[in-house]
Formats: C-alpha cells, structure tokens, sequence
C-alpha cells in the first residue's frame, strides 16, 4: 500500500479513539496556544515518515509519461492515485488541526479533572472555616450575652451602692439628730435631779406614813368592840383621808411645793375647782395611761371636763379658759411611748378663749423640749368636737379621725386625745399622736399628761 494512503488511515484511526465533543466549547485562540507545544509532537513522527505527494506540475509530468508510454487503465488508475495523493495532502493538513485538537482536549480534560478536584477540596475546606466561624459567632454571641449580664449586674451593685451611700448619709444625719437629743436629755436628767430626790423623799415620808396609818389600824381594830364603834371609825378615818386629799388653797395656782394630790382652786368670780396639782406646781388638765375613758365625746363634755381626776381625763374647756385668762400660762406636754422613752414639749404662753369664741386656742408660745413642735400648728384654731365643726376646712377632723376634740387646723400634727392603742401603734392620724416625735402619725403614745402654770414673770 502507498505510504500516501497508509498515513490517511492512520489518521482515520487516531480520530476514532478521540472523543468528538472534548473541547468543542474551548476558545480556539487558547487551543492553539495551549496544545500547540505537545500536540504537534505527537503526529511529526507520523508526518516525517509519509511520502507527502509530489507537487502538481510533478504529478503531470509523470502522468504524461505514463500516458505516453501505458495503456488506458493504468492511465486511469495512476490518475485516480494522483488525485488521491493531491486529496491526502488536504486531508491530511485539516487531519492535522484536528489531532491537534483532539490531543489538546484530551490533556484539557485531564487539567480540569485535576483543577475540579482541587477546587472540590478548597470548597470543602472553604465550608470547614465557614463552619469554624458560625462556632465563632456563637461564641461571640454568649461572650455579649455574658457582657450583657455582667454589665446588668454592675449597674445593679452601683444601684444598691448608691442607695447605701444614701442611707449612710441619712443614718449620719440621724446620729447627729439623736446625738442633740441625748443632750437634751441629759440636760433635762440634770434639771430633774432634785425634783427625783424631792420624790424619793416623798416616797420615804408616804412609806413612813403608810407605816403608821397602819399601826394605828391595827390598833384602833383591837380597840374597837362593837360594829357601831367600828362604822364610827371608819367614818372619822374616811374624814381625815377626805381632808388630806382634798385641800384648799385659797388661790388659782397649785403649791409650788408638797405632795402631789387633787387641790380646791379658786378663780375669778370666786368660782371654786378642784385640780390635780404635782409637786413642782402644775396643774395637770388632761392625762392619757390605759385607755380606761373614751375621749370620742360631744362638746358639751368637753367644755365641763369628764374622766377621773387620779386616772383618765380632761379638765375642761370652761376650766382652761378661766385658768388661762387672767394671766400668761406656760404649757407643759409629757409624751411617753410603749418602750419608756420620754419626751416633753413646752411652751411660755398658752391661752384659751371664751366659749363664744369657741374656746380659741388665742396662743402657745415659744417652744422648747425634745418631742418636736407638734402644737404650734394649732395655735390660732377653733376647739372642734364629734358634733361641733369648727375647723373651717369643710371636713370635721374630729370625725374624719380620732373622734377627739382637739384644735384642728386641716387637721392637726397633735392628737392627744385620740384613740388608745395598747401596742404603741395607730392608723394614721387616729391615736394619741405628736407628729414631730418621730415625723410619722403612726406612733401613738401609752403615757401623756399635759400640764399648766403661770408664767413666771
């Protein structure tokens, strides 16, 4: 066979084993760049051993001899060769592009397998750091969430620190108070001392008396025989107590010294009354201890006085008032709360008006004491009772309240004849309160007396 032809069918079979479609969506520009280093390579052995065939005018030449000197087939078959070497040469040229091709697509292939692959595992390792950083912002996530809490619990503690801090301030604000108070108590303890000595003397001489008083019982119950006798006794003996205890003074003001005890009054008009003195020279016009009489009363009670003069009562209204009026009147107000602890209010120049008037509290004075003043607030008010309204305010205190009549001023920061509360507290504004003990209405007080004397001038 001619080489010619041999070169054609290898070709034919080298573009057998190619796949057709291997490159066809490839750039022929990149193509040619790319396979044009290796694909020639591999088809010059194959090109250098293949008898190319002879140019044309060879060709013509030869075929005139053979004309010349053959018969008319091998004319015939020497030009189908000659033309078939002419065709196997353009064959041959296109076979070449496309081995070219072929191969390129081939090794193109074999890149992009490889490049898949490689870009196959940068995705796996491109998802491996996405998953890596959702872990991180989870973790930022509860790190904010932490912050989050941490920073609600630092304003919490400067909360709780900025309350303490007020706190502090206020208890030092309370120490400096209570540190006056002691003061004043203490100044109070030393101005009392001799009035506790003066007491315990009386006490002594009431012991001494007690000791007697009943020696004598005891003798007079042996002398005594018959039941006649003995009611004769008794009679003279209830006399004798009956003088002690109610004595005459002769004037409007209590001994300035002796024996505490219920004394006979006179004031202007010759009006006689009789009065709870102390030992120092009050008078005591009301007393508050156990709650034993009802102070919710009407103002025709309160204007006579009612309760008993040795337990509960008020002096009354009509009293106060003819105490008061001929001259200046200090008033004193002790306060004791359910603990023991004491405090008093007084004040140089208390004055009560007339019944039409409707007993105005005309004025108080200059306060001093360690309870605070609570009265101040009332001078210059009308007394108002349960069924008597004259607070001006539209409501009545008394009924809005304690039930006690008092001088109410819308209503009132005193309240010392409220209603008795065993335990030492009150509803607001309800029991025996002094608004400035402690600034609160609940505080209601198990000890008061209030207490009067002229003014030394």
């Amino acid at each position: 066979m001619k080489p010619g032809i041999l070169l054609i069918f290898l070709t034919i079979s080298v573009l057998d084993r190619l796949s057709p479609g291997d490159g066809a969506n490839l750039p022929q520009e990149n193509l040619e760049t790319k396979c044009k280093g290796y694909c020639f390579t591999i088809l010059k052995p194959f090109l250098d051993n293949a008898v190319l065939p002879k140019s044309a005018d060879d060709a013509n030449n030869e075929l005139s001899g053979q004309v010349t000197g053959g018969n008319s087939k091998d004319l015939q078959n020497q030009l189908a060769i000659a033309e078939l070497q002419i065709k196997s040469k353009e064959t041959i040229s296109t076979l070449q592009g496309q081995l070219a091709n072929a191969e390129c697509q081939v090794k193109l292939k074999d890149l992009i397998i490889v490049k898949d692959k490689e870009i196959h595992e940068k995705t796996e390792q491109i998802k491996c750091k996405e998953d890596l950083i959702k872990l991180k912002d989870k973790e930022i996530d509860v790190q904010n969430e932490q912050i989050k809490y941490y920073n609600e619990k630092v304003n919490n503690m400067t909360e709780i620190i900025r309350n303490l801090q007020t706190q502090l301030a206020n208890a030092e604000a309370q120490i400096k108070i209570n540190d006056k108070e002691i003061n004043d108590k203490c100044e109070h303890l030393k101005n009392n001392e001799d009035q506790i000595k003066e007491q315990i003397n009386q006490i002594k001489n009431k012991a001494e008396e007690v000791i007697t008083k009943s020696n004598a019982v005891k003798d007079l119950s042996a002398q005594i025989s018959t039941k006649d006798n003995q009611i004769n006794g008794l009679n003279n003996r209830i006399k004798s107590v009956s003088e002690e205890l109610l004595k005459y003074n002769g004037t409007d003001e209590c001994p300035k010294s002796g024996p505490s005890g219920i004394y006979v009054l006179k004031v202007p008009g010759n009006v006689l009354m009789e009065v709870p003195c102390n030992s120092t020279g009050w008078i005591v016009v009301l007393r508050r201890q156990d709650g034993s009489v009802d102070f919710e009363r009407s103002w025709k009670e309160y204007k006579e006085g009612f309760g008993n003069l040795t337990g509960e009562f008020f002096i009354g209204l009509e009293k106060l008032h003819q105490l008061t009026k001929r001259q200046p009147h200090e008033v004193y107000i002790k306060i004791v709360d359910v603990h023991g602890e004491v405090r008093h209010a007084q004040y140089d120049n208390f004055k009560v008006s007339y019944e039409e008037n409707h007993y105005h509290l005309d004025s108080v004075g200059t306060y001093s004491g360690t309870a605070g003043d609570s009265l101040s607030y009332s001078s210059g008010r009308y007394f108002t009772t349960i069924d008597r309204d004259n607070d001006g305010n539209g409501s009545n205190c008394a009924k809005s309240y304690s039930g006690g009549g008092w001088w109410y001023n819308s209503c009132s920061y005193s309240y010392l004849t409220g209603k008795f509360y065993k335990d030492g507290t009150s509803p607001s504004q309800t029991g025996i309160n002094w608004y400035h003990y402690r600034n609160d209405y609940t505080t209601s007080f198990t000890y008061v007396e209030m207490m009067i004397k002229p003014k030394l001038l």
